[in-house]
C-alpha cells in the first residue's frame, strides 16, 4: 500500500503525519485535518507494508498517537485501502480455537464495564445499565435509551409480580433491580465476580429489594429451579456457543416461558473478522441458526440493533476519552488504549457489515405470545435468508 491509495479511502478527516525529526507528510485533501504522531522515523513504512496487524500492535505499544475521535477514520482507511480483506482467514476458526483467541484476549484487555466500578459508572452512567440500549429517537441520550430498552423489555415479557426471572449476565445488577423495582417480578441475578456480586447485594438492600433479588456468583450457581423469564446481555460467545446455551436454558426454562438474548454475530459464515481478535471468535448466524434448528425454543422475534449499537459504542468512547487522564493513571496506557482500540475497531466492523447486534426473544413449546408494538423497531429487520430459515418466526415479518 502508498500513501495515495490511503489517502483515496479517508473519509471525513486528512492526516498530517508528523516523524520525530519534524517532518510533516500531508495524507489527504479534507477537514479537518488531523495530526498523526509518529514517534519512529520508519513507523509508517512498516505499517503500509503489512497493515494490519501492525496498526494495532504499534498502537497498543503507544508509537503512535492520535485524536481518539478519529481512530475508527483511521482504521477505516487502512481497511479500504487494503488490496485484500484485512481480517480474513482462508481457513474456518474452530470452537476450541476461538475459545482459546477469546481468552488470550481476555487476559490481555478484559472489559472495561466489568474490571472497576468507578470505571463502569464513568463510561455506563450511575444506573450501570449494560447491553444495547433502545435509540428511538434522533439526538436520544444513551441513559434515556437505556430506560426505554428496560421498559420494552418489561412490556415484551409481560413480567408480573408472581413469576420468576433469572438474569444470566446481571453485571452490576441494574437491569435485574430495574425489572423488580418496575414490575414486581422475582429475581435471580448471576454476575461474573465478586465486586459486581458485593455491588449488587448491597443496592438490592438500599433499594429495599432484598426479599424478591438475589444474586450469586455465575461459576457457583447450581440451583435447578425453572424460571418463567429468562434474559441475557451478550452471553453467547466462545464460553457459552449457541448450540451448548440453548439447551441450558431450555432445561432451566417452564414450559411456557420466554427468554430474552441480546449478542454480538458475525454476518460472514466462513471469514474471520479482524479486528477486535475477539470478533472472530463470535458466532455467525449460520450456527445460530442450525442451534435453534436442533432446540425446541423457538425464535418469536429477532431484531438488528447493529444502528444502536454503534451509538452505544459512540457513547462510551466519548465518556472515556472525558476520564481518560484518570483511568490511564489508574489502569495504566496499555489498558486504555486497548480499549479505546477494541471500542474504534467494534465500529469499524459494524459500519463494514461484518458485525451484527441482536436481540431475539424465545419461546418453549407450551408459550402463547404475539410480538406486540412496545418495542424499540415496529418491525423486524434481518438478513431475509435467515428470516425465511428460523423455524417459528412472528408471522408479521
Amino acid at each position: 500500500m502508498d500513501l495515495c491509495t490511503l489517502a483515496d479511502n479517508l473519509r471525513g478527516i486528512s492526516l498530517n503525519a508528523r516523524f520525530p525529526d519534524g517532518r510533516i507528510t500531508p495524507i489527504g485533501h479534507r477537514d479537518p485535518v488531523v495530526d498523526w504522531r509518529l514517534r519512529h522515523p520508519r513507523l509508517l513504512r512498516r505499517i503500509l507494508r503489512r497493515p494490519f496487524p501492525r496498526l494495532e500492535r504499534s498502537y497498543l505499544r503507544g508509537d503512535w498517537e492520535l485524536d481518539t475521535r478519529h481512530l475508527p477514520a483511521l482504521i477505516l482507511a487502512f481497511a479500504r485501502a487494503c488490496p485484500r480483506r484485512p481480517w480474513s482467514s482462508r481457513l474456518p476458526l474452530g470452537d476450541q480455537a476461538a475459545r482459546q483467541l477469546q481468552a488470550r484476549w481476555d487476559r490481555a484487555s478484559p472489559d472495561w464495564h466489568d474490571s472497576d466500578l468507578w470505571l463502569a459508572r464513568a463510561c455506563l452512567g450511575e444506573e450501570l445499565l449494560q447491553g444495547c440500549a433502545h435509540y428511538r429517537e434522533p439526538g436520544i441520550g444513551q441513559e434515556q435509551a437505556q430506560r426505554l430498552r428496560c421498559r420494552d423489555l418489561c412490556a415484551q415479557l409481560r413480567l408480573t409480580p408472581e413469576q420468576q426471572l433469572l438474569d444470566l449476565s446481571a453485571g452490576w445488577g441494574a437491569l435485574a433491580l430495574f425489572l423488580a423495582q418496575h414490575t414486581g417480578v422475582r429475581v435471580t441475578g448471576l454476575v461474573a465476580g465478586e465486586r459486581q456480586l458485593r455491588h449488587a447485594r448491597q443496592e438490592a438492600q438500599r433499594r429495599g429489594l432484598s426479599a424478591i433479588v438475589t444474586f450469586h456468583l455465575r461459576t457457583g450457581y447450581r440451583r435447578p429451579d425453572r424460571f418463567d423469564r429468562i434474559v441475557a446481555n451478550d452471553i453467547v460467545d466462545p464460553a457459552n456457543p449457541a448450540h451448548r446455551l440453548l439447551p441450558k436454558i431450555t432445561a432451566l426454562l417452564h414450559a411456557n416461558g420466554l427468554a430474552w438474548l441480546q449478542f454480538r454475530a458475525r454476518r460472514l459464515p466462513v471469514d474471520v473478522a479482524l479486528p477486535p481478535r475477539c470478533a472472530a471468535a463470535l458466532p455467525t448466524l449460520a450456527r445460530l441458526h442450525r442451534a435453534l434448528e436442533n432446540s425446541p425454543l423457538r425464535a418469536l422475534q429477532l431484531q438488528d440493533l447493529s444502528a444502536d449499537r454503534w451509538q452505544d459504542l459512540h457513547s462510551y468512547a466519548r465518556r472515556l476519552r472525558r476520564q481518560r487522564e484518570t483511568v490511564a493513571r489508574y489502569f495504566g496506557e496499555p489498558r486504555v488504549r486497548a480499549w479505546e482500540w477494541h471500542l474504534a475497531s467494534e465500529m469499524v466492523l459494524l459500519e463494514q457489515g461484518q458485525l451484527s447486534q441482536y436481540e431475539i426473544i424465545l419461546g418453549n413449546t407450551g408459550c402463547r405470545w404475539q410480538a406486540g408494538h412496545s418495542g424499540h423497531h415496529p418491525g423486524v429487520t434481518l438478513p431475509l435468508a435467515i428470516a425465511e430459515k428460523i423455524p417459528g418466526l412472528a408471522q408479521n415479518l
